[in-house]
């Protein structure tokens, strides 16, 4: 593997990271930021599921990145 595909495989490992760390950091503010009665309801429970699903990508992501990085 040459040099300019390591680099842009090093890109898009930082680019996936910050997207969905950002995405998932925003969706814990969104929720902190609800009212309480608001946390309890459907609305919080799917933004606690969406936080969990996020939170289950970030670690298969790091899992795929292991394998990015044994080739870079």
């Amino acid at each position: 593997m040459n040099k300019a595909r390591r680099k842009e495989i090093q890109k898009i490992i930082k680019d996936i990271e910050n997207l969905v760390h950002s995405i998932l950091s925003e969706e814990q503010v969104a929720f902190d930021n609800m009212p309480e009665n608001l946390q309890g309801s459907w609305r919080g429970t799917e933004s606690e599921d969406a936080q969990g699903s996020l939170e289950s990508a970030i670690d298969a992501l790091e899992e795929a990145i292991a394998c990015l990085e044994e080739i870079i």
